[in-house]
């Protein structure tokens, strides 16, 4: 039966060819499989099909009149056969954890399809997937890493906050000494459906099963089939049909008791309708399966908004055009809240308008802040999770909330990041909002390591406790589309910091720390190039140290620089310092951090004056490459690694 819409999917023939000789009867597999060995190159096949051939094996590998390809498939056959048992080993082990923890414990995917015995193990395992509960999520990490499971080197858990939990749907982990990732631990089922509670009726309605010898749940069918089509669905830089073998694979063993009415209502109260209908259109157009008519028919095509999703999605983002940016964009929020996902789109425009530009609620912000506490920063929506200092931005817009101090306020906002862009000759753009009022537009013609943005705020804005600030990105790009990395994630600006007030530092009791990992790089106001192991260098001819001090300075009050120069001729607030003998280039680069020396300069600082502005001027600034030292471009003039206050300190005046 055609479900009346043409499939949103592009599969070609040889590609169905492979499809039938996995999983039809074995008289026309045979046949299509012959076809398909005559008319494609084998060495030149990818992982797709490295994924089916076992599934070929598994079906005919034992009719296959061609030794070659039979050797072939076989081999394959075996070599996966032998993974996945590798993977339900690791699986195991980690369930043993999970289950001291007490954590509930949900296998997806691989592992769910090799528990409720579809295709006799097998169908490939990248790894072994398993889901526990949101709450739960912290806590199974941690456990797992106890016994030497870790994730990525730029992700550390134990720094979460609840946003990122938010923003991500699982972490991939591998153990100790190992280069793969070989366990994905996930708290939502499908990366696109932010709502808790797709995972609570994931858990609900979940089977009792086995993996490995240990206890533990499997989704039910309807659960196995949505999660199938619309995690294999989605686009990837390799091409990837081997969701449609799960797909008959899960109803084959379903078999009469699939419940396309549990399919339906899940697909309808998550927007997620139009993907389902074109799947199953395609698979009646693959396979020879009979689906029913009566309850098909509840798989609509969706709305138009839908529709163009369950489009876009499928092809490479660079295709994309503007509009469907945005409306992927608008879904995936929708998705974020069960109670936006099914309605029609302009009765979500209230809490979209709200998510966007009304004021942040009262129960996101930091119920204590104390008068010299620094900015509250709460993401809300749009951004990556935390990397080693920033966070991406992610899709076409981003909210951030910034809560001041009590009684703190600025005129200004100060945001520092770098912008991923894929030409030169197109520019990243973005505009900053707050409310409706676009304050700047910022543009990037080269990506830099680091840039820094003050922009003023107007009289109205400055007295606000609580400014909600929107970033529009206007060229938002995948990594994987450019060749930078596998990553398919829309970004635009990893922001590594943002401020609408003066970060509050007692240089007199405590020396500002400007390594990498130091905890004071706030100062560092503008000019500054990437903080490194020893300290941070200026970048250009001016840079500037901004912050307040906690208590009133004396009027004999110094400030003292640790560090060096390039250039002879520095000025700090108009004093030239840059004749003195100590400020001297080392004659080994890596003899940098020995030759550090400290610099002293009057503060001069009025009564009841405690705010700190200190302006480095360098005439000539100079690069490491001029120097002959490194192939560094950078424009470098003065290093710092710590600035710090004393009272009438003996020294000369300058």
């Amino acid at each position: 039966m055609e479900m009346g819409v043409a499939s949103d999917f592009t599969i070609l023939s040889h590609q169905r060819l492979l499809l039938r000789a996995a999983l039809e009867e074995p008289e026309r597999a045979l046949r299509y499989f012959a076809e398909w060995w005559n008319n494609v190159d084998i060495e030149h096949t990818g992982l797709t099909e490295y994924r089916l051939f076992p599934l070929v094996y598994n079906n005919i590998g034992g009719m296959i009149p061609d030794k070659a390809a039979a050797a072939r498939i076989k081999g394959v056959a075996k070599h996966v056969w032998a993974s996945n048992h590798r993977c339900a080993a690791i699986g195991r082990y980690a369930l043993d954890k999970l289950s001291v923890a007490k954590v509930p414990t949900l296998v997806l995917k691989g592992s769910a399809m090799m528990v409720a015995g579809c295709a006799k193990n097998m169908r490939y395992m990248d790894d072994c997937d398993i889901m526990v509960p949101a709450e739960r999520a912290l806590k199974s990490l941690s456990a797992l890493a106890e016994v030497g499971f870790r994730a990525r080197v730029d992700c550390d858990v134990h720094h979460f906050t609840p946003y990122d939990f938010k923003v991500l749907h699982g972490l991939s982990l591998r153990r100790s000494g190992e280069q793969e990732d070989r366990l994905d631990i996930h708290w939502r089922p499908l990366d696109n459906v932010g709502s808790d509670e797709l995972t609570r009726e994931f858990l609900d309605q979940s089977v009792p099963c086995t993996l490995s010898g240990r206890t533990t749940r499997r989704p039910c069918f309807e659960h196995m089939l949505l999660q199938s089509v619309v995690h294999g669905t989605g686009w990837a830089a390799v091409s990837r049909y081997d969701w449609l073998a799960d797909a008959a694979l899960i109803l084959r063993k379903a078999g009469p008791t699939f419940d396309w009415d549990r399919l339906a209502d899940t697909a309808k109260r998550y927007g997620l309708v139009a993907i389902i209908h074109a799947a199953m259109n395609e698979l009646m157009q693959t396979f020879d399966i009979a689906l029913p008519i009566r309850q098909l028919r509840k798989l609509s095509r969706g709305r138009a908004i839908d529709r163009a999703e369950a489009r876009w999605r499928s092809i490479n983002p660079t295709s994309v055009p503007v509009v469907g940016r945005y409306i992927m964009a608008l879904q995936k929020f929708r998705r974020e809240n069960a109670r936006l996902a099914d309605q029609p789109l302009w009765a979500t425009l209230h809490e979209i308008w709200r998510y966007l530009f009304a004021p942040l609620p009262r129960q996101l912000m930091h119920s204590k802040m104390a008068a010299d506490d620094d900015d509250h920063v709460i993401f809300v929506t749009g951004w990556t999770f935390k990397h080693t200092d920033g966070r991406w931005t992610e899709g076409p817009f981003a909210v951030l909330a910034i809560q001041r101090a009590p009684g703190r306020r600025g005129s200004f906002l100060r945001l520092e990041g770098h912008p991923i862009q894929a030409e030169a000759h197109r520019p990243q753009v973005i505009d900053v909002y707050i409310g409706w009022r676009r304050l700047a537009r910022l543009s990037w013609k080269v990506p830099s390591a680091r840039l820094t943005h003050v922009i003023s705020l107007p009289p109205a804005l400055s007295e606000r406790e609580v400014l909600t600030v929107l970033l529009h990105v206007r060229n938002p790009i995948a990594p994987a589309a450019i060749g930078l990395s596998p990553d398919q994630r829309q970004l635009g600006l990893y922001l590594t910091d943002i401020r609408s007030s003066l970060c509050t530092r007692d240089a007199a009791a405590t020396p500002l720390d400007f390594r990498e990992n130091g905890g004071d790089l706030a100062v560092l106001w503008s000019g500054w190039s990437h903080p490194e192991t020893e300290g941070c260098w200026t970048e250009a001819a001016d840079a500037s140290l901004r912050w307040i001090s906690p208590h009133d300075l004396s009027a004999h009050a110094y400030l003292v620089i640790r560090g060096f120069a390039f250039s002879r001729t520095i000025s700090i607030n108009g004093r030239q310092v840059g004749t003195l003998s100590q400020l001297k280039v080392p004659s080994q680069p890596s003899k940098l951090f020995l030759r550090l020396s400290e610099l002293f300069l009057p503060l001069d600082m009025r009564p009841g004056e405690r705010e700190i502005n200190v302006h480095i001027h360098i005439d000539n600034p100079r690069s490491p490459r001029e120097l002959g030292l490194s192939s560094d471009d950078r424009k470098l003039g003065l290093f710092v690694q710590s600035v710090r206050i004393e009272d009438n300190p003996q020294v000369d005046m300058l």
